[in-house]
């Protein structure tokens, strides 16, 4: 159990040092194993602070820097050259001065600012963009602040960044009560008390909390009463899938945990605080596995190309495979596919419970409902391997092929048994992950049109690439004549 100094006090006050802290949890029975001082951030971010961009011009020997003068609340303003594409007059910026030291994410070296001349124009300093400053994988250009920040504030300050204490306890099978903050904390108030010291345990407000729509219920069944004597849950509506705030991110990576997003990072803050195991379910996926009395859901999403599609070919191995396997099949077909197509899988859910067709426009709902799918040549098949999912295709023509492919429809129920479970299955799909998209923060988007605007700033817009007749004449009979629903 590792327990952070710093989240430690959140629920007692105390003068205590961390050395003290740790002797006094020894003495309680909850021996320390592990203690040393720790950096939320590599660097603590020294040298780093608030800035506004007042001035921003075009380098007269580039076609992409900008020559800026920044207010980091000194003496004067610094001139510092800058070749994010989001550089602007007014923009709030965390600048990194002259002798600062750097740690960015991902990389195993230190990165120094040094006084320096860029195309002829010195530069005293840099524009931060978040992974040069270690503190995301942002990298769409510089990292733009609330207008409200105060130019001068040590970004040290500003995002909360505070050196910690990291105490590692050995816990033993009885103390199951302490595998947490408040846990800890509880034993803490304690031991001060029995010593005639004044402590309170200062436990998180729910004061903000309420029950405003009961409508939406989930059934829950405890099969085994006796190892699981109660199970709480709550709906939760509205969620969006984003970066944690600064401070629980902090206080994660004090614990040992690496932020992912706010609905991941929320169940860990909460097992560390209260030493609760939570877990977050899909609503709408439960509703559907309740409702069909199922427990797990299949994805088919297939291409639209007639030469690609698995379509004409998949119908009686989808059959199969709800009849023989506890699962609910959802067919989503891309919005170009062939009319007579849509209408023969239609047909198909009609005559067969456990099969459903969707006529929406968007798959990524059913992408995040799926536990696995099923598709032949298809761009959705990356989609679904970067949720670390399993995919099976039917001849697939990919050339890399990093998920089960079949090559007969009578090997689906086999194959969807083995992704589910084999091991070299699992590591290719986390290869993909690893490689594919290291930026797993929702705004892939962005940096794509970022990229693009960048690319028509250097380079100006491109000229219009005429079809020659052979391309046409290979896309037609590739995809087909496009007809519009």
């Amino acid at each position: 159990m590792n327990v952070s100094y710093n989240w430690l006090k959140r629920y007692i006050e105390t003068d205590l040092s961390a050395e003290r802290i740790a002797e006094i949890l020894t003495e309680l029975g909850l021996e320390v194993e592990d203690f040393e001082k720790i950096e939320t951030i590599k660097g603590g971010l020294k040298g780093v602070v608030v800035g506004e961009v007042l001035t921003c011009e075009d380098h007269p020997d580039s076609d992409h820097l900008h020559i800026t003068t920044v207010d980091v609340g000194g003496e004067a303003p610094l001139q510092i050259v800058c070749g994010a594409a989001n550089c602007r007059k007014g923009l709030k910026v965390m600048c990194a001065t002259v002798g600062s030291v750097l740690y960015p994410i991902d990389s195993d070296e230190e990165f120094k600012i040094k006084r320096s001349k860029i195309r002829g124009v010195e530069s005293l300093g840099m524009l931060c963009a978040e992974d040069e400053l270690g503190i995301g994988r942002n990298h769409e250009g510089i990292m733009e602040l609330p207008a409200e920040a105060v130019v001068g504030t040590p970004a040290k300050e500003y995002l909360h960044i505070a050196d910690d204490y990291l105490i590692g306890i050995g816990l033993t099978p009885n103390r199951v009560d302490a595998a947490s903050h408040i846990g800890v904390a509880r034993d803490l108030v304690a031991y001060l008390r029995s010593r005639g010291e004044k402590a309170e345990l200062k436990l998180p407000s729910v004061d903000g909390f309420k029950v405003d729509d009961t409508s939406r219920t989930i059934t829950v069944e405890v099969k085994n009463s006796e190892a699981a004597p109660r199970y709480a849950g709550i709906t939760v509506s509205g969620c969006k899938i984003a970066p944690s705030p600064e401070w629980m991110q902090n206080e994660l990576r004090a614990a040992g945990i690496n932020p992912k997003n706010n609905l991941v990072d929320i169940t860990n803050y909460v097992l560390f605080e209260l030493g609760q195991p939570l877990h977050a379910f899909d609503a709408d996926k439960q509703t559907l596995l309740r409702k069909y009395d199922r427990k797990q859901i299949v994805l088919y999403a297939p291409t639209f190309s007639p030469k690609l599609t698995s379509l004409p070919f998949m119908k009686e191995a989808l059959v199969e495979l709800v009849h023989k396997r506890d699962v609910l099949v959802i067919i989503k077909l891309h919005p170009l596919t062939r009319p007579e197509w849509v209408e023969e899988y239609k047909e198909l859910a009609a005559n067969h419970e456990h099969i459903l067709f969707m006529d929406d426009f968007s798959v990524a709902k059913y992408q995040l409902m799926a536990d696995v799918m099923i598709s032949d040549t298809s761009s959705v098949i990356y989609e679904f391997l970067l949720k670390d999912k399993p995919v099976i295709t039917y001849r697939a023509s990919n050339k890399d092929i990093r998920w089960k492919d079949i090559t007969e429809v009578s090997q689906l129920c086999s194959a969807f048994d083995e992704v589910l479970t084999d091991e070299e299955s699992i590591r290719q799909r986390q290869w993909v992950v690893a490689n594919y998209d290291p930026y797993l923060d929702g705004k892939v988007a962005h940096r794509m049109l970022e990229g693009a605007r960048d690319y028509i700033r250097r380079h100006g817009v491109p000229r219009k690439r005429a079809v020659n007749l052979w391309r046409k004449y290979t896309s037609i009979k590739t995809f087909g004549w496009v007809k519009r629903r």
